[in-house]
């Protein structure tokens, strides 16, 4: 699977808007592989585009590192699922907002609003909350 979507990847980045979709369709299927409700469900990456792909990791990667934030005028909420693969990034994210309000999710990964919308939800509606 990894060679396959090293392949994808180089074709995205030589321009092929077919290969981008395939690889985004195969990372979202292995962000979700532990979650047998997903293994059906159809991905439609039509709208994935090479161009907006390349031109946002440009932007991306030439846009500043946001400040820390130590006392915002406002919330902030911070989740993460048990078994998300971007569980590393979670300490850099404390502490870039350490006021923030950091929830992990069980029984998800990195889209705990699709394998666990009801702790998800719970936690965003208690953040709006006055």
């Amino acid at each position: 699977m990894a060679k396959k979507m090293g392949i994808y990847s180089l074709l995205g980045n030589l321009g092929s808007s077919k290969a981008s979709q395939a690889l985004f369709r195969q990372v979202v299927r292995n962000y979700n592989a532990d979650y047998p409700a997903f293994h059906d469900v159809k991905l439609d990456m039509s709208n994935v585009s090479v161009q907006a792909g390349n031109q946002t990791r440009k932007e991306i990667m030439a846009y500043p590192l946001l400040p820390r934030l130590e006392d915002p005028a406002f919330p902030i909420t911070v989740t993460f699922g048990d078994n998300d693969i971007f569980g590393a990034s979670m300490h850099f994210v404390i502490s870039r907002y350490p006021s923030a309000q950091v929830f992990t999710i069980k029984n998800s990964g990195h889209f705990p609003f699709l394998h666990n919308p009801q702790d998800y939800f719970a936690i965003l509606h208690q953040h709006f909350q006055p």
